[in-house]
């Protein structure tokens, strides 16, 4: 009789969630510029606001991408986040590249705003139990 074999999706889980992570943050990076031009268009908020509407866009879909990929690969938290982001801003840099014929401006901001999204959603995967907690020596007594 011939045993059965169970697969490992240890190495398919990590580029789908990878995957999975950076659609969701375009998605979210989709919405939330069409709600901002909406209520730019509406004079609801002033043109000024651009700049900090863009930043808490990045921080925000880059957080929830990799917070996204995380889940969905289940191990490997820290990289998993990075490798997310890192591909999300290579995404950004080619939009930058093919709609804006290759301006870079700003980019070192949207790179630390990606960053620290993806730091955000890594950050229980650095935490390794109950660091606050004294542990003292116990010795034996004869």
């Amino acid at each position: 009789m011939e045993l059965k074999k169970i697969a490992n999706q240890k190495a398919s889980a990590i580029p789908m969630g990878v995957a999975l992570g950076v659609l969701v943050s375009v998605c979210i990076t989709l919405i939330s510029c069409m709600l901002i031009s909406f209520l730019i268009s509406g004079e609801k908020i002033g043109e000024d606001a651009i700049g900090g509407a863009s930043v808490v866009t990045l921080l925000l879909s880059a957080c929830l991408g990799a917070l996204t990929a995380a889940l969905k690969a289940k191990h490997s938290r820290l990289i998993v986040c990075m490798i997310s982001g890192g591909i999300y801003y290579l995404f950004l840099l080619c939009c930058t590249a093919v709609f804006f014929g290759g301006q870079y401006q700003g980019m070192g901001g949207a790179a630390l705003a990606v960053l620290g999204g993806c730091a955000v959603a890594a950050l229980p995967a650095l935490k390794k139990g109950n660091i606050t907690k004294k542990r003292f020596k116990k010795y034996r007594v004869r």
